[in-house]
């Protein structure tokens, strides 16, 4: 089964704070995926890299085959929805 989403090598620094490095992710059409983590490692800025809210330092994300960092967050489809 090809893979829908495909994030890889995804790393984002908040100035000298590093919040990702090196995540790799792929999610098959049809699967469920949950992030679990502590406070602070890194969950809430990968799902924004990947909706387009943040641009990640290094690394890529592809969503059926297209470039989602080469699109604006308004034209990639995707949103984000906070608990809070």
């Amino acid at each position: 089964m090809p893979a829908n989403l495909v994030v890889a090598g995804l790393h984002h620094r908040y100035g000298n704070v590093v919040a990702l490095e090196h995540a790799d992710v792929t999610v098959h059409a049809g699967e469920l995926v949950a992030l679990l983590g502590p406070s602070g490692s890194g969950k809430s800025t990968l799902l924004a890299a990947v909706a387009g809210m943040l641009q990640p330092t290094a690394g890529s994300v592809m969503l059926g085959g297209h470039d989602l960092l080469a699109l604006p967050a308004e034209r990639r489809g995707l949103g984000m929805v906070f608990q809070d």
